[in-house]
């Protein structure tokens, strides 16, 4: 099974879309697999901001899952921000992030209008991910400030709580950890959990 985020393929129909926090779709998955394949093993496989959702998933739900692979995890999203504070190839990718997003919000703009305070030409003139997010985290995606959509994103805290093997793969290439990808995986935490391995290799970019 593989699990889409909402509205980046068909539109949706009622005013949520991706936000990069939400877990209710992967839930929702996770119980439909169970229900149609009761007793058969489940191994997840999530990239990017799929891998700090299922790592989130997996230390707070305690699901049915044997083994996990996350590829490509930001771990802490708010380091994100970095990259507006980086080299003009780091600005591009902050911009080219807000552009992505903003495009699933426009797609769905019949559905989202219904939000209060929602203005999308303010979020679509954003050319940076900090300021379209400016525009969005309460309008659209619901949380009362930007601090705490941060902190729904982190997925540091539940890394003790994971009863299941995990394999972290990360890329030393990957353009959106900056300043660099050594300066913000969390080592400490993930060799305190035994049942994780944590992976390096020296080029893959982000999911190349």
């Amino acid at each position: 099974a593989v699990l889409r985020h909402r509205g980046w393929g068909d539109l949706v129909t009622t005013p949520k879309v991706f936000d990069g926090c939400s877990l209710d779709d992967l839930t929702m998955l996770m119980k439909d697999i169970q229900d149609k394949y009761a007793g058969s093993p489940v191994a997840a496989v999530g990239m990017s901001a799929g891998s700090t959702m299922l790592t989130r998933y997996l230390g707070q739900e305690q699901p049915p899952v044997i083994a996990g692979m996350s590829i490509c995890n930001g771990f802490r999203s708010k380091n994100v921000l970095n990259l507006e504070r980086g080299t003009l190839k780091n600005r591009f990718y902050s911009w080219a992030i807000a552009k992505k997003m903003g495009q699933t919000i426009a797609r769905n703009r019949k559905v989202l209008k219904k939000k209060e305070g929602f203005d999308l030409q303010k979020a679509l003139r954003s050319s940076s991910l900090s300021e379209f997010l400016g525009h969005v985290v309460q309008s659209v995606y619901g949380y009362p400030d930007i601090e705490a959509y941060w902190e729904a994103n982190d997925c540091i805290s539940g890394l003790p709580h994971i009863r299941c093997p995990v394999v972290f793969l990360q890329p030393l290439d990957d353009p959106l950890f900056a300043p660099s990808v050594r300066d913000l995986i969390p080592y400490e935490e993930l060799r305190k959990n035994k049942r994780f391995m944590y992976m390096e290799v020296p080029y893959g970019a982000h999911l190349g």
